[in-house]
């Protein structure tokens, strides 16, 4: 018999509530000002105005957060607000918490941040040149790394290879070899990155968040602040949309950060041009394959028999942290051992550089899945 979703008629009737339906009483509204510039050296802030404009409950800029980073997977290397350095257009600076977002946003212009610009890598190709700037020039002290032997833009290097690769082009009748590439792509879901923190009366963390991984939210931020997980409850809401761009926390720790200062509930609701500047699309990649066909036997007519693939990938970071993540990246008929055929090929974490597989730093909004029902490889 059909069953239906059992979701259906709360989203159909709009009973459903989502993380940007909630308001608590007293709720507080942030906003957050963000970096004009791929990369620059931060020389100093002034919040004073904002402090004092009526309305405005808490300013909180990098200097208050000093030294606290996160991440959305093992690698925290993104600071909740930037202190020392912007790494991309749309990084954060400061926040600020108010009695609505139009109070805020003016806030949000009274702060004063002077930058000192420096150059920005923007692509993979850049960023492996050997004498480009070093982008983490402390990545060995974040959470979840190792330090490299030598400083580099190089996050990782990932073969992957079945057979031998070389022999089975020179056994073929006919090679294809091409430069593809993808473009940026938004996952474009109708609901924002939204988040509310409450601190209620037993001190315990409230937390709704538009994250499609809500428990990573709760461990990230008991992580964050070293409290134990019962201080942290996760209130499940319905997402509005995701394929693959709500899997962080995004909003969450700021709020709580400011619900602290204030004593009061704080509701942070991007908006579109925040998300197109500032989340994590998938990265554009230039990709260079080639495939090869052997003739098959007479029986079948001489056609086509087997496929082998070499594929080298160029990309951007990966599933995202500021410039990064973990994902594995395959040519769509390699995966879980389907293809019949020999391939060498590979998975980019953080930035790629050359070779077979590899990841580095660069300048870019943190990157992100966008699942969607064909793969982006024409191999």
């Amino acid at each position: 018999q059909p069953t239906s979703r059992t979701e259906g008629p709360d989203k159909v009737t709009g009973a459903g509530k989502y993380s940007i339906d909630v308001v608590l009483p007293g709720t507080l509204w942030c906003k957050i000002l963000r970096s004009p510039f791929p990369h620059a050296r931060i020389i100093r802030f002034d919040a004073d105005n904002a402090r004092e404009f009526p309305g405005v409950h808490a300013v909180l800029t990098g200097e208050d957060l000093r030294g606290h980073r996160t991440g959305r997977v093992m690698i925290k290397d993104e600071p909740i607000l930037a202190w020392d350095r912007v790494l991309f257009v749309g990084d954060k600076v400061a926040a600020v918490a108010a009695e609505d977002e139009d109070i805020a946003q003016k806030a949000l212009d009274l702060i004063e941040v002077e930058y000192e610009e420096l150059p920005a890598l923007l692509t993979a190709q850049e960023s492996a040149n050997p004498a480009a700037p070093i982008l983490h020039p402390d990545f060995g002290t974040y959470q979840g790394t190792n330090p490299p032997e030598v400083p580099t833009n190089v996050y990782v290097r990932m073969p992957y290879q079945k057979g031998n690769i070389d022999e089975g082009f020179a056994e073929a009748d006919v090679i294809v070899e091409r430069t593809y590439s993808t473009p940026w792509s938004h996952q474009a879901y109708l609901e924002p990155h939204t988040s509310l923190v409450w601190i209620d009366p037993e001190e315990r963390i409230q937390v709704w968040s538009s994250s499609q991984f809500p428990m990573g939210a709760g461990d990230e931020l008991t992580r964050l602040l070293s409290l134990p997980p019962e201080r942290v409850v996760v209130n499940s809401t319905y997402v509005g949309g995701s394929f693959g761009g709500k899997a962080d926390s995004t909003g969450v720790a700021l709020c709580y950060f400011l619900a602290k200062a204030t004593g009061r509930p704080v509701k942070f609701v991007m908006d579109y041009t925040e998300e197109l500047m500032a989340m994590n699309p998938r990265h554009p990649s230039p990709d260079q394959g080639g495939s090869q066909t052997r003739r098959g036997p007479d029986s079948l007519g001489g056609r086509g028999l087997l496929c082998h693939r070499r594929l080298r990938r160029v990309r951007t970071p990966v599933s995202g942290t500021r410039h990064g993540g973990c994902g594995l990246l395959q040519d769509p008929s390699c995966q879980h051992g389907r293809d019949p055929g020999l391939y060498e090929h590979g998975a980019v974490w953080f930035f790629a550089s050359s070779g077979r597989v590899s990841g580095n730093f660069c300048r870019g909004v943190p990157y992100g899945r966008h699942s969607r029902g064909a793969r982006d490889g024409p191999f």
